[in-house]
């Protein structure tokens, strides 16, 4: 997608707020919307997760254990708890007995399930999700650590477009809460609405 933006294939595109911070720096783009939950919040948090029976209470129970990452960009799922490891003295590459990239959010959370890793990097969001659809249950894959607060994922365009499409874009976004709920709706993560978002905040 970043590739994409820098090659003018894309004129708009839903980043991770990690990945829109490499998109920013080299494909001239600029956020301009971010999701917001039911309770007004436009972050989110990275949290760390294990399985009920692994015997792990908290972060510091982490090393000699196997752990699945989400992807190298991805901001909750690798950037936020990979700084939290770090500063509880773990290092990844050498204190882990084994240390994966499971690809995705919910591929993460069901490695934890199945046992395939003892423990794992997700976001609340996903977390959240798939407690709701039934796809885990917060009695089995618990939660032992949870970052800061983290921007969301933002909407992001070209900078060069024209300013009047960029205003319809905005626009169509910052109203779908209010004007197409039913598309929210169809959604996973809870969107309720978008806010403005800005470049500083990142």
């Amino acid at each position: 997608v970043i590739e994409a933006m820098r090659s003018g294939k894309l004129d708009v595109a839903y980043f991770g707020p990690f990945s829109y911070i490499l998109a920013a720096d080299v494909a001239n783009v600029e956020a301009f919307a971010v999701p917001m939950r039911s309770d007004g919040r436009t972050t989110y948090n990275s949290i760390i997760i294990t399985h009920a029976e692994s015997g792990i209470k908290s972060i510091s129970d982490l090393k000699g254990k196997t752990f699945a990452f989400v992807d190298p960009a991805s901001t909750s799922g690798h950037l936020f708890p990979r700084a939290m490891l770090q500063k509880a003295g773990i290092d990844p590459e050498k204190d882990f007995s084994s240390m994966v990239f499971a690809g995705g959010h919910d591929a993460v959370e069901l490695a934890v399930k199945n046992r395939k890793v003892d423990a794992g990097a997700d976001s609340d969001k996903t977390y959240d999700r798939m407690v709701k659809d039934g796809l885990i249950d917060p009695k089995v894959n618990l939660i032992i650590a949870k970052s800061d607060p983290i921007p969301g994922s933002p909407w992001a365009w070209r900078r060069d477009l024209p300013d009047d499409l960029k205003g319809k874009f905005k626009t169509a976004i910052l109203e779908l809460g209010e004007k197409r709920p039913e598309i929210l709706a169809g959604l996973s993560g809870g969107i309720a609405g978008y806010a403005e978002a800005k470049d500083a905040d990142y």
